[in-house]
Order: C-alpha cells, then sequence, then structure tokens
C-alpha cells in the first residue's frame, strides 16, 4: 500500500485524476478488508484477499508502464520529501518563535476561572481552532491536555499551591503536612489509590471520603 500511496501522489502530479482515483479506491478496498479483519479478531482468508490484493497489484504495474518508472518515482518522491521537510522545518521556526519553552504547563486538576476574562480573550474558539487544525490527529494523537494547553497559553496565572496539591499518583516524596492542608488533592499519574499499585501513603486520603455503599461501587473491586 506505500508504494500504491506514492503513485496516487505522483499520478495527481501527472494530472492523470483518473488513474489516481482508480488507485485511491483500491487501497481504501485494502484498509477496510484490513480493518474488518482486525475488528473480528480473524485472519484473512485467501479468498477474502486475492481479488483486492490482485486488483491493486494490476493497477501498480498500470502506473509503472504509463508513466513512472521505479527510479524516476522515488527521485520524485524524493524531491517533494525534501521540499516538505523544508517548509515543515521553516513552520518549527516559526511557532517555536510564538511560544516560551521554559513556560509552566498547566495542570487541569485544580481551576479557578474569570468568565470574563475567558470570553474577552475567546477562550472557546482558541480551543476549538486547534481541535479542527488536529481533525486527522497529525499534530497529537489523543487526549485534552495538548488543545487545552494552546486554549489557554499566556492566559493563566499561578495559584498558591495550598490550593492543590498534585502528582499523588506517581510522586512519593510529598510532604504529608502539605497534604493534609491543601484545598484539592490531584490523583494524576497512573498510581491512582484505587488500583493495587497505588502509593500506600496517600490511599487513605482518598479512603476517607469513599462511600463504599454507594451502588456505582457495589461491583468495583478497590485495593
Amino acid at each position: 500500500m506505500p508504494l500504491a500511496k506514492a503513485y496516487v501522489f505522483i499520478a495527481k502530479e501527472h494530472n492523470d485524476l483518473h488513474l489516481a482515483w482508480e488507485l485511491s479506491s483500491k487501497i481504501r478496498s485494502c484498509q477496510l478488508l484490513l480493518s474488518k479483519a482486525a475488528m473480528k479478531g480473524q485472519p484473512i482468508s485467501l479468498d477474502e484477499a486475492k481479488p483486492i490484493v490482485t486488483a491493486l497489484s494490476t493497477l501498480i504495474y498500470k502506473a509503472q508502464d504509463a508513466h513512472y518508472d521505479i527510479a524516476t518515482s522515488m527521485m520524485t518522491m524524493k524531491s517533494h520529501i525534501q521540499s516538505l521537510e523544508e517548509r515543515a522545518h521553516a513552520a518549527t521556526v516559526h511557532i517555536q518563535a510564538k511560544f516560551d519553552a521554559q513556560a509552566c504547563g498547566w495542570a487541569f486538576g485544580m481551576n479557578v476561572f474569570d468568565l470574563i476574562a475567558w470570553r474577552k480573550a475567546n477562550v472557546t474558539g482558541r480551543y476549538r481552532y486547534w481541535q479542527e487544525q488536529n481533525i486527522e490527529r497529525t499534530l497529537w494523537k489523543l487526549g485534552t491536555l495538548p488543545p487545552g494547553l494552546l486554549a489557554f497559553y499566556g492566559l493563566t496565572e499561578p495559584l498558591d499551591r495550598r490550593w492543590h496539591v498534585l502528582g499523588l499518583g506517581y510522586d512519593v516524596n510529598i510532604d504529608n503536612r502539605l497534604i493534609e492542608t491543601t484545598a484539592v488533592i490531584h490523583y494524576n499519574g497512573n498510581m491512582k489509590p484505587w488500583l493495587k499499585l497505588g502509593i500506600g501513603g496517600y490511599k487513605p486520603f482518598w479512603l476517607r471520603y469513599l462511600n463504599s455503599s454507594h451502588p456505582y461501587l457495589q461491583d468495583c473491586v478497590t485495593a
């Protein structure tokens, strides 16, 4: 499929849109077959794969015979890759100039929002903008943290640490006196207090408020 995708690109460059469409159609058929197999958890049978792979192979040979031998294709792709690398480097330099690499990250666990300032800065619009930019998941894979950090960049102020102590899901060296006097404790990290790998010294703070008789918790197994 990578070779077929390369020929799609080259066919478009040579304005052979019909061949590009044919290749794209067969690539999608291959992807759909693989997707169905992955969802079912079963291997692809020869009867399923043969017609699709044969059709795609025929089109690849057609592309080679009609327009492009392998050497020409490689040179063309190398030229485009070099051009893309130059553009990516220029974009990286441009983006870096707009952000401070030493800026503090924003912890989502505890926030006090000024809604008037929120509207004035159009934070919602900024957040949606970055979500739309990543619609194909090329900037980041998953999660709400990256667009949140971008949307609120330059718009946050630090809180007194007594408001929010974080790290109880990974940091074993937090002073218990600080935990006892803070307004909010945040079990961010992988070692959640309800898991066996949770940090033992921090579990009592969570268990203190756990209502194990609640219907939602009846079927849960807590460590």
